[in-house]
Order: structure tokens, then sequence, then C-alpha cells
């Protein structure tokens, strides 16, 4: 706002009838010195014969001649901008109180051609809310981290043989309000064959033979795990989660036990075993896809499973795997320990087979000439790639030799290689640093025969869209049944036959 000075200059002292101001003169320049000056303007009186000019007859107003921008202003405790990105005339700056505080004054300055308008005010804390008193359930308690103030956290205890049903935490907002309903405090119960148990209760089950008892988590304890015959062990089965008793798998003749392994170390209190892993980590042990039995015990003192769960341990045993789970263990018990397992699978010491009735080998070949590419991978598909015409989508086995070299697999199996049919063979340098590397290794596919279907094409089973019952295919590919177009037409070796389903396995 400009400063206007009123002010009188040479009026005389005699007293004129009807007198009157004039117009007031242009303002005159600005005689600036720093960053302000100030300028004039007059005005005259015309006297009259009985009066004078009532007022003064000049004004004086501050003045600059080029806009003056403002210092970018100081910043109340406990706020921040939201909006100040220029402190030239005209704009505006903004603060914005932190939480848990209001403001108290201006929060909006506008840059004016002297200074801000006004000054930022003050951001006082809120009054803390206060959440109503939580109700101490039955059965139960209730701790608070800070009474029932905001921000504060309560917790819901039961006492023991009761488990919180709904939610067991709560915590009080800057509203004074509770964001969920604490629960209530139940009888604890397990779960067994879709029946309700309450906890301190205790049962004798037919699986394993084991005397169960509810504890106050919600969950068995079970002692004494044993089967009525020699022949079967009791485990935790990981499919059903229950207990049963499996027959034990004698390992030997074509079978045998792999080494124990020991794929990785638990982590987060967890422990898992798995032939999956054992074969990514460990294909020296040549673990096979599918073993006919597995075993497993802990590492510290190579105590078995069986023997684990007598001691209250639940851990899950699978057709490939072992599971312990923190989760799953009494309160008393600590994290899952390390643990390794062993695997029971037919033997990998003989030739591979290619019998007549499955196919014939196809000729020995090197894929993988490059000796700098950290190994020697002699892939399906690379191999399917030189000879697409010899080599078939789905080899029923693999054999393979190093270069220039007949080697027994005794030797062979020096090396740490893995081999699949429908893969390739797979050896990496990394693996088998101790040899020098991998050798450079040919290998050959067990593949079935390309049936001659020839005589398929020697007429047409139809005309046009209809098929013509009169055809009959020649004697040497499907002997003389007739063609009937609501069967499925099969060649099975050199004879066509004819099924009312899909043609089966070994049909083509």
């Amino acid at each position: 706002m400009k400063k206007i000075i009123f002010g009188l200059l040479g009026i005389s002292t005699a007293q004129l009838q009807y007198s009157a101001w004039g117009e007031w003169t242009e303002w005159g320049p600005c005689s600036i010195s720093s960053d302000y000056g100030s300028r004039i303007r007059h005005r005259s009186c015309n006297s009259g014969a009985y009066s004078s000019c009532a007022g003064e007859d000049y004004q004086v107003e501050e003045c600059t001649e080029k806009p003056v921008n403002c210092i970018v202003p100081s910043l109340p405790l406990n706020s921040s901008f939201v909006n100040c990105t220029s402190t030239a005339p005209g704009s505006t700056c903004e603060i914005a109180c932190h939480s848990g505080f209001l403001p108290s004054g201006e929060t909006r300055l506008t840059c004016t051609d002297y200074g801000w308008s006004a000054e930022f005010g003050s951001c006082v804390p809120i009054p803390s809310a206060r959440c109503p008193a939580l109700e101490t359930p039955e059965n139960g308690k209730i701790i608070c981290s800070d009474s029932s103030l905001s921000s504060s956290e309560c917790l819901l205890y039961c006492d023991p043989g009761f488990q919180p049903s709904g939610e067991s935490s709560t915590i009080c907002d800057e509203n004074g309000q509770w964001n969920a309903e604490l629960g209530k405090c139940l009888k604890a119960k397990c779960t067994f064959e879709q029946k309700e148990y309450y906890a301190g209760v205790s049962i004798l089950t037919d699986n394993c033979r084991q005397e169960c008892t509810c504890t106050d988590d919600g969950l068995w304890r079970c002692k004494h795990h044993y089967c009525k015959s020699h022949n079967e062990q009791c485990i935790l089965d990981i499919e059903s989660t229950n207990y049963k008793c499996q027959e034990r798998v004698d390992c030997y003749g074509p079978r045998s036990w792999s080494s124990w392994i020991n794929s990785n170390t638990p982590t987060n209190g967890n422990e898992r075993e798995s032939a999956q892993k054992a074969r990514n980590f460990h294909p020296e042990a040549a673990v096979c896809k599918q073993p006919d039995a597995i075993e497993a015990r802990r590492v510290r003192d190579q105590k078995s499973v069986e023997s684990l769960l007598q001691d209250g341990w639940r851990i899950f045993v699978g057709d490939d795997k072992v599971v312990c789970r923190k989760r799953d263990q009494i309160s008393e018990k600590e994290d899952c320990e390390d643990m390794e397992i062993r695997f029971c699978c037919e033997e990998k010491n003989a030739t591979p087979e290619c019998p007549d009735h499955i196919g014939t080998w196809t000729k020995w070949a090197n894929a993988d000439r490059n000796p700098n590419d950290g190994g020697d991978f002699e892939l399906l598909s690379r191999h399917r790639a030189l000879d697409p015409e010899g080599v078939c989508e789905v080899p029923h086995s693999i054999d393979f030799r190093q270069v220039n070299e007949t080697l027994d697999w005794e030797v062979k199996y020096n090396q740490k290689i893995t081999t699949d049919p429908q893969m390739g063979l797979v050896c990496y340098d990394q693996a088998n640093s101790n040899s020098g590397g991998c050798g450079d290794y040919e290998v050959r596919f067990c593949c079935s025969a390309p049936l001659d279907l020839s005589c398929l094409r020697q007429r047409p089973p139809w005309n046009g869209n209809r098929p013509d019952p009169t055809w009959l295919p020649p004697d040497r590919c499907c002997g003389n049944r007739p063609y009937n177009s609501n069967l499925k037409t099969c060649c099975e070796g050199e004879r066509l036959v004819q099924l009312e389903e899909d043609c089966t396995e070994n049909s083509y």
C-alpha cells in the first residue's frame, strides 16, 4: 500500500471569499536513492473573499523504479513448504504443518512490491486423541503400549487352554478410534479326521498307534509312534498332513541307495531337502526322477526322521522330499535343524538299452566342439538341428562316450555329468575342476524307426467328403478289413487297425 503524505505550501493568511482547490498536477519524478524513493504532486487554491482552502496543497508517496523480489520467508517449526517456487511480486508461498500439528496463524503469503503481505503463523501440537477403554475379555487380558492414547497398540492375550478367535491386536488412530475390534478367548481346539477336540483331551489313533494330546495352542502333541508290523515305519505324510504307517522298502538288487545329500541349510527356521534340489546341486549322485523310497536324518547326530517324530518333531515326508517348517512345531521347539537325505533308485551303472521293438541307435555325433564355452553341452535340440531325419523328437534313451575313446560307465561317472533322453548331455567345467574340466563327449539316441505308411497313399479312402464303404486298403498294410468312417484308423506295425477310441501308444 502506498503511503500518502499531505502538506501545505504558499497559502495566503488572508481570508478570501469562495476559495476552492484546483486540479492535482501530474506526479513528479521518483527521487530514488537505493531501493525506494519518493515523488510529489501539487494543487492550487482559487482564493475567495471570505474563506480559504482547507487541507494540504501537495501529496508525497513512496516509489520504486523496478519490482523488488521478496526474500524466502523463515519456515516455522514442525512445518514444510508446499508451494514456494518464486519470490517475485505477485507470487505466493504456502506451508503445511507436520502430522500431529495444527496451523495457528497465516499459512499463505503473497509477495508485494514492498515485501510479503504478512508473516507465517506457527504449528502447534494437536491435543492427544484418546480411544475409549477396552473391556477386559473373559479368559484373557489386554496389554497396551500406552494406555489408550493415540498410536497406542493393544494386544489380546488368552489364558492357558484358550486361543484368540478374531483379531488379536488393535491400534488407536489419531481420531480416537480403534482400527479393529479385538476377538474373544475361546477354549483351544484341535482337529482330527474332521472332528474337534478341546485342549487337554488325549486320543489314541490307529495311525502309527499314537497317543495324541491337544495342546493349549491348538496343536496335537503325539508320542509313541510305532506301527503294528516291523515291515512298516511311521511317517507324517506331506499330502494328508496326518501320521500313517508306510511299508519299508528294501533297496537292493537292481536298486541301490544314493549317498547322503545335503543340498541346503535351514532358512528362517525351515528346512527342505528334495530329489529336485539333489539333481540340481549334486548331479554326480545321479538321483532318479521318481525314487522308490527315501530316507532322511538330522545332520548333527544322524537321528532318523522316525526317531525325531517320537521326540515330538513334526517333519513331513513325501515321495521325493522331506519338509520341516518352524510354524508346525510345538511351541517349546526351536528352529528346524539341518537335515540330509538319500534316495533309492535303479542303478545307472549299466549300458543304456535300445531294444529292437523300441527302435535303433542313431549315429554317434558331437554337436558341441567349442572347448571354451564352460563345458560340454550335447543338447537334443542341437543334434536334431544337425540330423532332423535321424534324431527323433522324444528319444527312448541316451548313451555317451568320450570322443575317439570308448570308456566303461564306471570311468565316465568319475565326472559330474547330467544326461536326460529329452534334454541331452550337460557337463560343467566348474563342477569338474578337480579333473581339469569336462571331456569332449559324443552322444547317440535310441529312436523309433520311422514307419512306412506309403501303402496308405496308394488309394484315397474316400472321394470328396463322403466315405467310400467299398474301399479296401492294400492287404500288405491292413489285411482285408473294410473302411468305416465311424472308427479311428491307425497303423500298428505293418497293419492298419480301426479302433473306437484313440490310437494306443503302440499304434503309429
